[in-house]
Protein backbone atom coordinates (compact mmCIF):
# COMPACT_ATOMS: atom_id res chain seq x y z
CA UNK A 1 0.00 0.00 0.00
CA UNK A 2 1.91 3.04 -1.05
CA UNK A 3 3.49 4.84 -4.23
CA UNK A 4 4.83 2.80 -6.89
CA UNK A 5 6.25 4.43 -10.12
CA UNK A 6 5.93 2.37 -13.16
CA UNK A 7 8.72 2.82 -16.21
CA UNK A 8 7.10 -0.88 -18.15
CA UNK A 9 3.12 0.04 -17.11
CA UNK A 10 3.51 -2.32 -14.37
CA UNK A 11 1.24 -2.15 -11.72
CA UNK A 12 2.12 0.44 -8.49
CA UNK A 13 0.88 0.29 -4.94
CA UNK A 14 -0.08 3.05 -3.09
CA UNK A 15 -1.69 3.79 0.59
CA UNK A 16 -1.82 6.44 3.67
CA UNK A 17 0.01 7.14 7.12
CA UNK A 18 -2.22 9.84 8.83
CA UNK A 19 -5.45 10.57 9.53
CA UNK A 20 -7.75 13.55 8.24
CA UNK A 21 -6.55 14.75 12.08
CA UNK A 22 -2.96 14.68 11.32
CA UNK A 23 -2.37 11.90 13.16
CA UNK A 24 0.02 9.11 12.61
CA UNK A 25 -1.95 5.79 12.49
CA UNK A 26 -0.38 3.36 15.17
CA UNK A 27 0.60 -0.51 14.09
CA UNK A 28 -0.02 0.31 10.77
CA UNK A 29 2.54 -1.97 8.28
CA UNK A 30 2.66 0.01 5.12
CA UNK A 31 4.25 -2.07 2.15
CA UNK A 32 4.73 -1.27 -1.42
CA UNK A 33 5.56 -2.99 -4.55
CA UNK A 34 7.39 -0.39 -7.62
CA UNK A 35 8.70 -0.33 -11.28
CA UNK A 36 10.14 2.58 -13.11
CA UNK A 37 13.52 2.56 -13.69
CA UNK A 38 14.36 -0.80 -11.84
CA UNK A 39 11.87 -2.78 -10.21
CA UNK A 40 11.06 -4.99 -7.78
CA UNK A 41 8.91 -7.62 -9.32
CA UNK A 42 10.29 -10.78 -10.47
CA UNK A 43 9.29 -13.17 -13.31
CA UNK A 44 6.76 -16.15 -12.82
CA UNK A 45 3.66 -16.71 -10.60
CA UNK A 46 2.96 -17.50 -6.71
CA UNK A 47 3.27 -21.06 -5.58
CA UNK A 48 2.72 -21.69 -1.44
CA UNK A 49 2.80 -17.82 -0.67
CA UNK A 50 5.89 -16.96 -2.41
CA UNK A 51 7.94 -16.27 -5.57
CA UNK A 52 8.88 -19.37 -7.53
CA UNK A 53 12.74 -20.29 -8.36
CA UNK A 54 13.70 -18.56 -11.96
CA UNK A 55 12.56 -20.59 -14.67
CA UNK A 56 13.22 -20.05 -18.57
CA UNK A 57 9.06 -20.24 -18.80
CA UNK A 58 8.32 -17.01 -17.00
CA UNK A 59 8.94 -14.61 -19.76
CA UNK A 60 6.08 -12.35 -22.26
CA UNK A 61 4.05 -14.82 -24.82
CA UNK A 62 3.17 -13.20 -28.08
CA UNK A 63 0.52 -14.34 -29.55
CA UNK A 64 -2.07 -12.94 -32.79
CA UNK A 65 -5.13 -13.77 -34.51
CA UNK A 66 -4.81 -16.89 -36.76
CA UNK A 67 -1.81 -18.43 -35.16
CA UNK A 68 -1.38 -22.21 -35.04
CA UNK A 69 0.77 -24.52 -32.58
CA UNK A 70 2.64 -24.61 -35.75
CA UNK A 71 3.13 -21.61 -36.73
CA UNK A 72 3.79 -20.13 -33.02
CA UNK A 73 6.21 -21.59 -30.42
CA UNK A 74 4.11 -18.99 -27.80
CA UNK A 75 0.66 -20.26 -29.20
CA UNK A 76 2.01 -24.21 -28.69
CA UNK A 77 3.93 -23.26 -25.33
CA UNK A 78 0.58 -21.50 -24.09
CA UNK A 79 1.04 -21.29 -20.23
CA UNK A 80 -2.00 -22.57 -19.28
CA UNK A 81 -0.20 -23.61 -16.18
CA UNK A 82 0.49 -19.98 -14.75
CA UNK A 83 -2.74 -18.34 -15.58
CA UNK A 84 -2.67 -17.57 -19.53
CA UNK A 85 -6.49 -17.31 -20.15
CA UNK A 86 -7.87 -19.55 -22.48
CA UNK A 87 -11.15 -19.87 -24.88
CA UNK A 88 -14.29 -22.37 -24.37
CA UNK A 89 -11.88 -24.81 -25.83
CA UNK A 90 -8.87 -24.63 -23.83
CA UNK A 91 -7.02 -22.77 -26.67
CA UNK A 92 -4.87 -19.78 -26.30
CA UNK A 93 -7.45 -17.08 -25.90
CA UNK A 94 -6.89 -14.00 -28.36
CA UNK A 95 -7.37 -10.39 -27.56
CA UNK A 96 -7.35 -7.81 -29.78
CA UNK A 97 -5.47 -8.68 -32.93
CA UNK A 98 -2.02 -9.56 -31.53
CA UNK A 99 -1.39 -9.94 -27.45
CA UNK A 100 1.14 -10.71 -25.35
CA UNK A 101 0.76 -12.50 -21.84
CA UNK A 102 3.43 -12.45 -18.76
CA UNK A 103 2.95 -12.82 -14.94
CA UNK A 104 4.95 -11.66 -12.58
CA UNK A 105 4.97 -11.16 -8.89
CA UNK A 106 6.86 -8.72 -6.00
CA UNK A 107 7.21 -11.62 -3.20
CA UNK A 108 11.14 -11.91 -3.06
CA UNK A 109 11.54 -9.85 -0.37
CA UNK A 110 15.37 -9.58 -1.51
CA UNK A 111 13.44 -6.86 -4.82
CA UNK A 112 13.00 -4.69 -2.43
CA UNK A 113 15.72 -2.10 -2.50
CA UNK A 114 14.21 0.44 -4.75
CA UNK A 115 15.30 3.98 -2.66
CA UNK A 116 11.55 5.22 -2.71
CA UNK A 117 10.45 1.98 -1.07
CA UNK A 118 12.77 -0.83 0.42
CA UNK A 119 9.12 -2.32 2.36
CA UNK A 120 8.91 -5.65 2.93
CA UNK A 121 6.61 -7.49 0.22
CA UNK A 122 2.94 -7.11 -0.75
CA UNK A 123 2.17 -10.57 -1.57
CA UNK A 124 0.66 -9.88 -4.91
CA UNK A 125 0.84 -11.70 -8.44
CA UNK A 126 0.00 -9.50 -11.23
CA UNK A 127 -1.06 -11.16 -14.65
CA UNK A 128 -0.76 -8.60 -17.28
CA UNK A 129 -2.44 -8.49 -20.86
CA UNK A 130 -1.40 -6.25 -23.62
CA UNK A 131 -3.28 -5.86 -26.81
CA UNK A 132 -3.90 -4.18 -30.28
CA UNK A 133 -5.80 -4.16 -33.04
CA UNK A 134 -4.48 -3.83 -36.52
CA UNK A 135 -6.97 -1.41 -37.98
CA UNK A 136 -6.84 2.63 -38.77
CA UNK A 137 -8.20 5.46 -36.44
CA UNK A 138 -7.79 5.72 -33.01
CA UNK A 139 -8.52 2.33 -32.20
CA UNK A 140 -5.50 1.41 -34.20
CA UNK A 141 -3.44 3.44 -32.24
CA UNK A 142 -4.32 2.43 -29.10
CA UNK A 143 -2.67 -0.26 -27.14
CA UNK A 144 -4.47 -1.79 -24.02
CA UNK A 145 -3.23 -2.98 -20.83
CA UNK A 146 -5.43 -5.18 -18.51
CA UNK A 147 -3.57 -6.67 -14.99
CA UNK A 148 -5.38 -8.82 -12.71
CA UNK A 149 -4.47 -8.37 -9.23
CA UNK A 150 -4.38 -11.81 -6.66
CA UNK A 151 -3.06 -11.42 -3.16
CA UNK A 152 -1.24 -14.76 -2.73
CA UNK A 153 0.31 -13.31 0.26
CA UNK A 154 -2.16 -14.51 3.07
CA UNK A 155 -2.56 -10.96 4.61
CA UNK A 156 -5.48 -8.92 3.97
CA UNK A 157 -4.81 -5.33 2.24
CA UNK A 158 -6.37 -2.33 3.28
CA UNK A 159 -6.26 1.20 1.61
CA UNK A 160 -5.14 -0.05 -1.31
CA UNK A 161 -4.11 1.98 -4.61
CA UNK A 162 -2.95 1.36 -8.06
CA UNK A 163 -1.15 3.37 -10.59
CA UNK A 164 1.31 3.90 -13.53
CA UNK A 165 3.72 5.85 -13.77
CA UNK A 166 5.81 6.59 -17.07
CA UNK A 167 8.48 8.50 -18.59
CA UNK A 168 7.07 8.93 -22.50
CA UNK A 169 10.01 10.91 -25.16
CA UNK A 170 8.39 12.00 -27.91
CA UNK A 171 11.86 12.59 -30.26
CA UNK A 172 13.92 14.49 -28.02
CA UNK A 173 12.60 13.94 -24.10
CA UNK A 174 13.95 18.12 -24.15
CA UNK A 175 11.35 19.53 -25.05
CA UNK A 176 8.09 17.31 -23.73
CA UNK A 177 5.20 18.98 -21.93
CA UNK A 178 2.44 17.20 -20.23
CA UNK A 179 -1.29 17.82 -19.08
CA UNK A 180 -4.06 16.43 -17.91
CA UNK A 181 -8.16 16.81 -19.77
CA UNK A 182 -10.68 16.37 -16.46
CA UNK A 183 -13.82 15.67 -18.70
CA UNK A 184 -11.55 12.61 -20.04
CA UNK A 185 -10.15 11.88 -17.14
CA UNK A 186 -6.90 11.47 -19.74
CA UNK A 187 -3.39 12.33 -18.94
CA UNK A 188 -1.01 13.46 -21.94
CA UNK A 189 2.55 14.35 -23.14
CA UNK A 190 2.82 16.46 -26.30
CA UNK A 191 6.10 18.09 -28.38
CA UNK A 192 6.64 21.76 -26.92
CA UNK A 193 7.21 22.79 -30.95
CA UNK A 194 6.62 21.78 -34.52
CA UNK A 195 10.61 21.44 -35.14
CA UNK A 196 11.10 17.67 -33.84
CA UNK A 197 12.04 14.34 -35.74
CA UNK A 198 8.49 14.01 -36.58
CA UNK A 199 7.98 17.22 -38.77
CA UNK A 200 5.08 19.51 -38.80
CA UNK A 201 2.33 17.33 -36.59
CA UNK A 202 4.57 16.15 -34.32
CA UNK A 203 2.15 13.14 -31.75
CA UNK A 204 0.82 13.23 -28.84
CA UNK A 205 -0.11 10.24 -26.09
CA UNK A 206 -2.37 9.96 -24.11
CA UNK A 207 -2.89 7.99 -20.28
CA UNK A 208 -6.85 6.57 -19.41
CA UNK A 209 -7.77 4.12 -16.40
CA UNK A 210 -10.61 1.75 -17.84
CA UNK A 211 -13.16 0.68 -15.42
CA UNK A 212 -11.49 -0.24 -12.20
CA UNK A 213 -11.66 0.57 -8.74
CA UNK A 214 -11.86 4.26 -8.06
CA UNK A 215 -11.59 6.12 -5.13
CA UNK A 216 -11.05 10.07 -3.96
CA UNK A 217 -7.53 10.98 -4.19
CA UNK A 218 -4.72 13.76 -4.92
CA UNK A 219 -1.81 12.99 -6.34
CA UNK A 220 -0.07 16.50 -6.54
CA UNK A 221 -0.41 15.93 -2.83
CA UNK A 222 0.80 12.21 -2.59
CA UNK A 223 3.56 13.19 -5.36
CA UNK A 224 4.58 15.89 -2.66
CA UNK A 225 4.74 12.82 0.22
CA UNK A 226 1.49 14.16 1.63
CA UNK A 227 -1.37 11.39 2.60
CA UNK A 228 -4.74 12.26 2.50
CA UNK A 229 -7.70 9.75 3.78
CA UNK A 230 -9.39 8.37 1.03
CA UNK A 231 -12.24 5.49 1.22
CA UNK A 232 -11.42 2.09 1.20
CA UNK A 233 -10.70 -0.70 -0.33
CA UNK A 234 -9.85 -3.96 0.98
CA UNK A 235 -9.49 -7.56 -0.12
CA UNK A 236 -9.09 -10.43 1.70
CA UNK A 237 -6.20 -13.09 1.03
CA UNK A 238 -6.58 -15.00 -2.35
CA UNK A 239 -9.22 -12.49 -4.13
CA UNK A 240 -8.32 -10.22 -6.48
CA UNK A 241 -9.14 -6.83 -8.40
CA UNK A 242 -9.06 -6.36 -12.04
Amino acid sequence: MLIAYDYYFQPQILGRSRNQNGRSYARILVRLAIAEYSSEFVPGPMEGGTFSPDNFDFRVYKIQDGDTPASNPDYANWPVDQGAPVDENGDPLVTGDQMTWSVFNDANPDGHINDAADTQPLGLEIQQTTFGYARGGALGNTYIIKYKIINKGGNNLEDTYVSIWVDPDLGSASDDLVGCDTLLSLGYCYNEGLTNRYGAAPPAVGFDFFPGPIVPAEPKRFCSGEWKLATRIQKSADEFIQ
